[in-house]
């Protein structure tokens, strides 16, 4: 049964006569929750039986619109620059010298992120392996070219 429904079922038994306790046991309910439904009935709102959001209806830590905006732009703008560090402490060092107002390091990081502009960084490959490759593929054209002589 939906969840809707056995709220006005259980205040509707409630309206009947029938007491607390026998309705949310028969229902499975708890006492408690028998009697958060009970309290917003009685409030006389239309839309009593419906759950509220536990989302809050303002967010004032996050960043306003605009400074979002600015890093996003500062971004694009270093990524087009050739050779140029696109991170978040580049960032905040072109807006330092440009004088305007600076989010914290973390911020950026969120702002680059929540946008999508991070990259996936490629594969490391150190010095040793690709000298190991290098000599590999010589002795490749090595022995080929000895088979060639021997051939000859």
């Amino acid at each position: 049964m939906e969840e809707e429904k056995l709220k006005e079922i259980a205040i509707s038994r409630y309206k009947n006569g029938q007491s607390p306790k026998t309705i949310h046991e028969s229902l499975g309910k708890s006492k408690a929750w028998f009697f958060k439904w009970l309290k917003r009935y009685s409030l006389k709102k239309d839309n009593w039986s419906k759950s509220k959001s536990r989302k809050p209806g303002k967010s004032p830590k996050r960043i306003d619109e605009s400074m979002e905006a600015t890093v996003v732009q500062k971004r694009k703008e270093l990524e087009k620059t050739l050779y140029s560090q696109i991170g978040a402490f580049p960032i905040c060092y072109q807006l330092t010298k440009e004088g305007k107002e600076i989010p914290s390091i973390a911020t950026i990081n969120r702002i680059i992120k929540r946008n999508n502009l991070t990259r996936k960084r490629p594969a490391y490959s150190s010095k040793v392996w690709r000298i190991l490759q290098l000599l590999l593929h010589l002795l490749t054209i090595f022995t080929s070219l000895m088979l060639l002589e021997q051939c000859i």
